[in-house]
């Protein structure tokens, strides 16, 4: 719920400091133009620090005679808001920003350098006007030194800013630079690659890692995200009957095994019933693999008919 006013402005006062006079009646404007959004608030007086009409010197606010002229300027919603604190950035700080937005809500500095197309010292440059400009904030990721966006809403926008192609690029470019740095633990680097990779140029080139993210998933007794990963890498090997594959054989009975588990019989015995069609009669030629794919399809067939009561 939103803020009160009373509430509005402790929290400007926090981020502000005290300040009477024309301070006090600026830090008033700023918390009617909230109307009790924090984080609208916060993004007002970063705004306003962007434009440096307001300074805190010993201790004190000091207010620039354009501030009031600035907060009436300012775009009446949190994203238009964000995207003209964007615009206020020169061209390097900004190309990062959107570069780091494709990356996620945090991630590692050295994927970023992987992907930047700069310097090591261009991107910490760039990186230290972000975390001044307070968009980012140092975050650690696992053992990797990295950045956080202050906010989801942050990250977002700014990733929403991007063509689609270049976003499809700079994707492919992380799930590459992933693959050749070898960041972060194994099970994050995986699900990394599934991500970048199924939102890069080449999507088919996820499927193998959103199966091993499934596979963990299940481990871990998280059928619905099992279910996400699988239902992502049976769209993305495509529809058609000629594309039953053994690697899609094996997702559609995987996919049915965690669908059976959350109570979603009929779509478990449709897919199953289709995998096992398209495996024909069994052949004396079969791979051992082939053989226990027939037999887990067969078997999870079985236990899901019990449950229906088809005994």
């Amino acid at each position: 719920s939103p803020l009160s006013v009373t509430e509005g402005r402790q929290l400007i006062d926090k981020l502000l400091g005290p300040g009477n006079g024309v301070a006090g009646t600026l830090k008033k404007g700023v918390v009617a133009r909230a109307e009790g959004n924090p984080f609208y608030a916060e993004e007002i007086v970063r705004m306003l620090l962007d434009h440096q009409v307001i300074l805190r010197k010993n201790g004190r606010l000091h207010v620039i005679s354009r501030a009031a002229e600035i907060l009436d300027e300012i775009p009446g919603t949190i994203r238009s808001l964000i995207l003209a604190r964007l615009d206020q950035l020169s061209e390097g700080p900004r190309r990062t920003l959107q570069k780091a937005a494709v990356l996620g809500t945090s991630f590692p500095i050295r994927l970023l350098w992987g992907i930047n197309g700069t310097t090591p010292d261009d991107v910490a440059t760039h990186l230290k006007v972000l975390e001044e400009r307070q968009f980012l904030v140092p975050s650690s990721f696992g053992a990797e030194r990295g950045y956080a966006f202050r906010h989801t809403l942050v990250q977002q926008t700014v990733y929403n800013t991007l063509l689609k192609r270049d976003r499809q690029k700079i994707h492919q470019q992380a799930a590459a630079a992933i693959e050749k740095g070898n960041l972060g633990f194994q099970q994050e680097r995986v699900e990394a690659l599934a991500y970048h990779y199924a939102e890069g140029v080449k999507p088919t080139k996820a499927v193998p890692y959103l199966i091993t993210a499934a596979e963990n998933a299940a481990r871990r007794g998280a059928h619905e995200i099992t279910i996400q990963h699988l239902r992502q890498a049976w769209s993305l090997m495509g529809a058609s009957p000629k594309d039953w594959d053994e690697q899609r054989l094996h997702v559609a009975i995987c996919l049915g095994e965690a669908l059976k588990l959350v109570g979603e019989y009929a779509e478990t015995r449709r897919l199953l019933e289709g995998a096992i069609e398209r495996m024909g009669h069994p052949d004396p030629a079969e791979s051992p693999e082939q053989l226990s794919l027939r037999i887990k399809g067969i078997r999870e067939l079985a236990d899901v008919q019990a449950r229906e009561g088809r005994l």
